[in-house]
């Protein structure tokens, strides 16, 4: 984990760190989706929370998502999810296709 204040992005894979633009989303805010790939087996074993932000993580599918998040967040995976389905980049205001 590096410390706190630390750039996060800085230990991160550089192949990652390229990875397509799939949603912007303004919502307090602009949020960012990219779509970082598939993680292999040994990759995921080696994903470390934040302690004081998370407390947990699982892969979900789409439908398990829906349950799991709240309605905004919910749209923003379904729009990203459709976005790397289709090759795009997708700009939503509040997780609503906008173009």
């Amino acid at each position: 984990m590096p410390p706190e204040g630390s750039d996060f992005t800085a230990g991160l894979p550089r192949k990652r760190m390229g990875a397509g633009l799939l949603v912007t989303d303004s919502d307090r805010g602009v949020m960012f989706v990219y779509d970082g790939g598939r993680l292999t087996p040994a990759q995921a074993a080696r994903i470390v929370l934040p302690p004081a932000e998370l407390r947990s993580w699982s892969w979900c599918d789409r439908r398990e998502a829906d349950g799991r998040l709240v309605p905004l967040l919910a749209r923003r995976v379904a729009e990203a999810l459709a976005a790397r389905d289709d090759g795009v980049t997708r700009y939503l205001e509040d997780g609503f296709r906008v173009s």
